[in-house]
Formats: structure tokens, sequence, C-alpha cells
């Protein structure tokens, strides 16, 4: 299970509203953390960056599709 350390964060994803509506979630390359596990994660969405996710051109998204640092995020193995 994957965890954040400390307040909200959002998965990055594009919403398809067509005859059926598809959410599809965005990833990209693991950080150190999750690449023991899988080689890609979901691309989070810091709190602080929100806004500006949903409010700017798509052009510009591309810096927030980074991997969060590992510090971030905690992962606690489930048996």
């Amino acid at each position: 299970m994957m965890s954040i350390k400390k307040g909200v964060i959002t998965m990055a994803g594009i919403l398809f509203q067509r005859e059926q509506t598809e959410l599809v979630t965005l990833t990209t390359q693991p950080n150190d953390k999750c690449q023991q596990y899988h080689q890609r994660m979901p691309a989070l969405i810091l709190a602080r960056d929100k806004d500006y996710w949903f409010n700017s051109p798509t052009h510009e998204l591309a810096p927030l599709l980074q991997h969060v640092e590992d510090r971030v995020i905690n992962i606690k193995h489930s048996d």
C-alpha cells in the first residue's frame, strides 16, 4: 500500500466524456521506492500544484508528470 507522508495528493488522469465516461490514470517512471515493485507508477500531483494542473494549457503540464520524490510517499508491505 502506498500512502502520502503529509497532506493531500492527487493522481493525474484524463476524463473522457463520450457515450461512456472513462477515466484514464496517467503513469510515469517510478521513483526509487516504487521501482522495486513495478516499472511504472501513477503520476501524482502535489497539493501545491493542483490548481495549476486543472487550469493550465495541456502543453504546460509535462513537468508535473515526473515522479514524486521518495520522501513524499510511504510504502507499507501487506501480507
